[in-house]
């Protein structure tokens, strides 16, 4: 059978899976991820088909909440084939920080400095009220009522943690929001769309600390990312390398390419 280690990385807020088939001629796997709700969820990567080389392959999970119970479950996609394992129960321990994530590109997660507040969370109506001809009280028509809109606030310490916000910030995507599952925090792990954003110097001249308002409104785990614009796309890279060792040639990383601009 299959064997499947999950390993949790609390520096980087993620848990590295190793996955291993007896048979190593299996080419391609999916891993899924049993959250603390009980439901199962493909882990982002391969988009729910993981390559394999030789039965094997090493994959990382940035989405995972914080500060919960989960575990971990492969199963053999190509051939197809009944081997699959299941993985212990693992925890990624917060450590009291949040997080703010991109879930396309890891490496613009940010660990906050300072979660200053996320005071006040407004929760929309979707009803109309309407007033009819001989009736004391209107009639109403309802629907489900929206998830929260709010504002986080924010502080980071640094230069290079400012830089890295601006960075986080400028695809214009949705992001992950993860804090500590503590009830006295009471938001934990939520996937949003920030809105127009504000820095702040705190201090004067040459302080490096920065105050931030993001105002954020709740929204669905994106389901596909390749899509998510870019700075460059596929018919950018066809028409403006010779050939993929050209690409490889002029880009340190899969990271680098798909932020550049095109040629």
């Amino acid at each position: 059978m299959a064997t499947l280690v999950a390993t949790p990385v609390v520096s980087a807020a993620k848990v590295d899976l190793d996955v291993t088939f007896t048979n190593t001629a299996v080419l391609t796997c999916r891993i899924e991820r049993l959250d603390p709700s009980g439901e199962w969820i493909v882990i982002r990567a391969g988009e729910g088909q993981i390559d394999l080389t030789n039965g094997a392959a090493h994959v990382e999970d940035y989405e995972v909440p914080l500060d919960a119970a989960v575990s971990y479950r492969v199963t053999q996609l190509t051939p197809a084939g009944a081997e699959s394992a299941t993985s212990a129960v693992v925890t990624v321990a917060s450590g009291g920080w949040s997080w703010l994530k991109d879930p396309m590109v890891a490496t613009r997660n940010l660990r906050l400095t300072e979660v200053t507040n996320i005071e006040t969370l407004t929760f929309t109506s979707r009803a109309g009220a309407f007033a009819v001809l001989d009736r004391a009280r209107p009639v109403v028509v309802a629907s489900r009522r929206a998830d929260f809109t709010g504002e986080l606030r924010c502080t980071t310490a640094t230069e290079a943690e400012r830089l890295a916000m601006e960075d986080l910030i400028s695809r214009g995507q949705i992001l992950l929001l993860s804090t500590p599952q503590v009830p006295s925090y009471g938001f934990g792990h939520r996937y949003v769309h920030v809105g127009d954003v504000t820095q702040s110097r705190v201090g004067i001249g040459p302080e490096p600390t920065r105050a931030w308002v993001l105002p954020i409104t709740a929204v669905d785990r994106p389901a596909v990312l390749a899509t998510t614009p870019l700075g460059i796309k596929w018919s950018d890279v066809a028409t403006g390398y010779l050939d993929w060792v050209a690409v490889v040639a002029d880009n340190a990383s899969w990271t680098e390419l798909v932020e550049s601009e095109p040629l």
